[in-house]
């Protein structure tokens, strides 16, 4: 039998952007002359080369602010390049610049949201990737920042497995991953995983490879726990958001 049964809530992992499906530059009416949407036509300019080295594929997908000069820098930030754009305003107000890139934002398709009188953007280019555009002022500068994050692992995540538990438990076999390590008491913490691109079929497929490993499983309602020695698993799929949901922790 099973050592005991979870009395927290089961989490619920909704990706960013869960419902968004990859989207392309809007064809939408035009917008302020101040504003020119990105062309996939080549470009030498210092701007369309560092769009091209940040987003790659995804530069064309960039909303860029017409100016006659850009200050451009590049650098890293928690393992995303990243692009920061100052544009030459000359006499245009920074505050209305900002407002007329969050028009320009919108008609290509961007999921917008506000923050702190900075606006922040987001488009899922994969299944995996978010173009990401942050606009705001910074004293008396309308600034834009672009990076490309990755939502979702592409391989399981061995390495989070042993930091959690201290040894490995069977893989799912899935192509993307999105984790989270929460704390459940004052000494356990729990791994869990929303597991993408497999179809709800795996539940059995999982459950099986759970018992050639020797765990013990048993089915409650929707979700099914198993247990092996001090290692717990909870997993059922997710057919709201299409995801093999998996949890473990240790129970000592």
């Amino acid at each position: 039998m099973l050592k005991k049964k979870l009395s927290f809530l089961l989490f619920l992992m909704i990706a960013i952007l869960t419902s968004c499906n990859v989207l392309t530059a809007s064809n939408g009416p035009p917008i302020s002359s101040s504003i020119a949407k990105s062309s996939s036509e080549p470009s030498e300019d210092k701007l369309t080369l560092a769009l091209e080295e940040v987003l790659g594929d995804y530069a064309s997908l960039f909303p860029v602010y017409t100016a006659d000069s850009y200050e451009l820098s590049v650098f890293m930030q928690q393992d995303s390049q990243t692009l920061r754009i100052v544009p030459d305003l000359k006499d245009v107000d920074a505050n209305k610049a900002l407002d007329d890139y969050t028009v320009a934002l919108r008609l290509n398709s961007f999921v917008l949201s506000e923050v702190d009188n900075a606006v922040i953007a987001q488009q899922r280019v994969t299944e995996y990737q978010i173009l990401v555009i942050q606009a705001g002022l910074e004293k008396q500068d309308f600034v834009i920042y672009t990076y490309i994050y990755q939502d979702k692992l592409t391989s399981w995540p061995t390495d989070l497995v042993l930091e959690v538990l201290g040894k490995e438990i069977p893989e799912v076999e899935a192509p993307y991953f999105q984790y989270q390590i929460q704390q459940i008491t004052t000494t356990t913490y729990a791994l869990v995983l929303a597991c993408y691109g497999v179809t709800s079929s795996y539940v059995s497929a999982y459950t099986e490879k759970l018992q050639d490993a020797d765990y013990y499983v048993e089915q409650y309602y929707y979700y099914y726990i198993a247990d092996k020695d001090d290692v717990e698993i909870i997993y059922y799929f997710n057919t709201e958001y299409n995801y093999f949901y998996l949890q473990t922790y240790l129970t000592v």
